[in-house]
């Protein structure tokens, strides 16, 4: 029975791991398209 939850808890911790992930690769995913562009912009402001 111990090693049956061990392997449980295991597995729950891997899926929270994969889970929260997908969730920052998600959230990078949406901040990215606007954030870069305006680094981008930025960045040639400075330079002049």
């Amino acid at each position: 029975m111990l090693r049956k939850n061990g392997m449980v808890m295991n597995l729950i911790i891997k899926v929270l791991k994969i889970v929260r992930i997908s969730q920052t690769l998600m959230v990078i995913g949406m901040i990215s398209p606007v954030v870069i562009p305006s680094m981008a912009s930025s960045n040639l402001i400075n330079e002049d």
